[in-house]
């Protein structure tokens, strides 16, 4: 396991046979759905604030637009000389602060679209540690053991459990074999060559592959050649 949980199911045994990122068994993890529903509402709340604050930004720009036009007529005003110079001032005064109200919301807005990425990457990652509770074959092979039962709480490695895998999943095709070749044939093997083995304990049945790869060298005290042959 990659996290700690409560085995809620297992679904394979000794003896079956499973696929590459076949569910072998499912944890429930209590904490972690409750994270992933928080993680999920501080997105859904940090997209209003966003909502709410490109709606400020409609207001302000009526607002600025506002502002600006007033500003505009009393200037206009002014300069033909029937309004004193204070009110067109406190005109252009008010237009400003319009304008730099304008600038705050749209960096409120810019605030909020980042605290939407902020609560993003949080659920996303809730997510990922979440999918850690489906325990998944690694490649496809047979299940030789399973240490796991229904209720059980797991520790993932290193962190002072069990320290036993889960699961024991062999890979039996292909079957790799390995052939100590005595050095006076050691010439004679090449990478790819055909091989017919027959295995003790197999009754006597032959076994073709291929060699994969040896080591280019022979052990300076049995004076053998270590050989992989892929079966």
């Amino acid at each position: 396991a990659k996290i700690s949980g409560y085995v809620r199911k297992w679904n394979a045994d000794i003896g079956d046979s499973v696929t590459e990122n076949q569910t072998l068994a499912e944890l429930y993890v209590p904490e972690m759905d409750i994270e992933l529903k928080q993680k999920e509402a501080a997105v859904r709340q940090a997209s209003a604030q966003v909502r709410q604050a490109q709606a400020a930004i409609l207001a302000a720009q009526a607002q600025t637009e506002r502002a600006k036009s007033q500003y505009e007529r009393l200037e206009k005003i002014g300069k033909g000389g029937m309004l004193d110079q204070e009110n067109v001032e406190e005109a252009r005064l008010g237009y400003k602060a319009a304008q730099a109200a304008l600038e705050k919301v749209r960096a409120d807005v810019t605030a909020a679209e980042a605290q939407v990425e902020v609560a993003g990457a949080g659920r996303d990652y809730a997510k990922t540690m979440l999918q850690y509770a489906r325990v998944q074959s690694p490649f496809r092979g047979v299940v030789t053991q399973r240490n796991v039962t229904t209720g059980e709480f797991v520790l993932p490695a290193g962190t002072g459990g069990k320290g036993q895998p889960l699961f024991v999943v062999d890979q039996i095709d292909p079957v790799r074999v390995f052939v100590n070749v005595p050095g006076a044939d050691a010439l004679w093997v090449r990478d790819g060559d055909p091989v017919s083995l027959r295995l003790q304990g197999a009754g006597g049945e032959l076994y073709t592959g291929k060699v994969k790869r040896n080591a280019r060298a022979l052990d300076p005290q049995a004076r053998t050649l270590r050989t992989e042959i892929d079966v």
